[in-house]
């Protein structure tokens, strides 16, 4: 029996009232938000996550994105967003308290890890109602059947992924369809649900 990790749903519940992105950021609020929450740690691969926002606007795509959270790839980071000319497309806001708040006020969340254990961020978003565009990369096609409950790109590839997230805000059926598989998802891998089946393991093998 395969255990996966186990979110507190109630934390990312759709009814939480979103954080004001748009006005505290100064962004035109019919400008879609998309961001990823995690430790800016190598593995994550935020140049790729660059990369897709530089091909995103170059297809003519409109969008602000964020960078939530703080690590070792911060300066880095930052380098790379003015190389790249980013710098009035991408926000990094450093830690936040308010990430339930951050993730309802998301249109979509953009996942490039070049590894990932299971991803439970991509979880976090789900439960929060909002659709994921990422990368295939180790547990996440655990959790994104592509066009079910999200899309799925290849590791490393921006060009797939900017080509993703403008399907994902253009396509309301599609989006749809992702939220409420991503939420489906989310309720399989309640807390709960993950104790009561370690539960029933250490049940099995002292019997």
């Amino acid at each position: 029996m395969t255990i996966h990790s186990g979110i507190d749903r109630n934390r990312f519940a759709p009814s939480i009232q979103g954080a004001a992105l748009h006005d505290e950021f100064d962004i035109p609020r019919q400008t879609p938000l998309i961001g990823n929450v995690s430790a800016l740690a190598p593995h994550k691969d935020y140049f790729t996550f660059v990369d897709t926002v530089r091909a995103f606007i170059d297809k003519g795509n409109v969008g602000h994105f964020f960078i939530i959270g703080e690590g070792e790839e911060r300066k880095a980071i930052e380098a790379y967003i003015e190389k790249k000319g980013c710098t009035n497309h991408i926000t990094m806001t450093g830690f936040r308290e308010d990430v339930p708040a951050i993730l309802s006020a998301l249109d979509v969340f953009l996942i490039t890890s070049r590894t990932e254990g299971l991803g439970t961020s991509v979880l976090d978003a789900m439960a929060s109602s909002c659709p994921v565009v990422a990368t295939a990369a180790g547990g996440i096609p655990e959790l994104v059947s592509h066009g079910k409950t999200g899309l799925l790109a290849q590791v490393g590839s921006s060009e797939q992924l900017a080509d993703s997230l403008a399907r994902m805000l253009n396509e309301d059926t599609l989006m749809r369809t992702c939220i409420q598989g991503g939420l489906m998802v989310a309720e399989q891998h309640d807390k709960a649900r993950t104790a009561g089946r370690t539960f029933q393991v250490y049940t099995e093998a002292l019997n």
